[in-house]
């Protein structure tokens, strides 16, 4: 006699699939990465199966997913700092991207070789050149300073 899932099991279930149409991936290649069978994975996506604590704790050492997303629906701050970026204006995604590249350049300086002549240069030549980028795009922002792209140290 088969058991059935409850409503709270069957929005995990739906949850992981979530995540693994996000990232994109066949039921085979997700099952590969949660080292389970494919009849394994295609049960759970069925409802015939609950998620394991293995393939929980595979979920987050492989692809940083919190079991407590896929177990009660609650996103850590850094997933939900994700969906805000992801659902922002494409003109706020570069200021964010031109922002975290000058703190990465200029305060993670072992994240890089040290600050070089050559490297501040780059770094002028991409931020003009993104800049006239997205100006041609969006209107009205050909004079957003350096100083409103977060990059007033260069």
């Amino acid at each position: 006699m088969r058991k059935t899932l409850s409503a709270e099991q069957k929005d995990q279930i739906f949850r992981l699939r979530k995540v693994r149409e996000d990232l994109g991936l066949s039921q085979e290649e997700f099952a590969n990465t949660l080292e389970i069978s494919i009849s394994t994975y295609k049960k759970m996506e069925s409802y015939e199966r609950r998620i394991s604590l293995a393939s929980l704790m595979k979920l987050h050492s492989e692809m940083n997913v919190s079991a407590d997303y896929i177990l009660f629906g609650e996103k850590t701050e850094q997933q939900k700092a994700w969906t805000d970026v992801l659902n922002c204006p494409d003109t706020d995604k570069m200021i964010i991207f031109l922002r975290l590249f000058q703190y990465f350049t200029l305060n993670k300086t072992d994240f890089f070789l040290p600050g070089t002549i050559r490297q501040m240069e780059w770094k002028m030549w991409f931020v003009s050149s993104k800049r006239d980028e997205i100006a041609e795009k969006e209107p009205g922002t050909e004079n957003i300073s350096k100083s409103d792209w977060g990059l007033s140290a260069l």
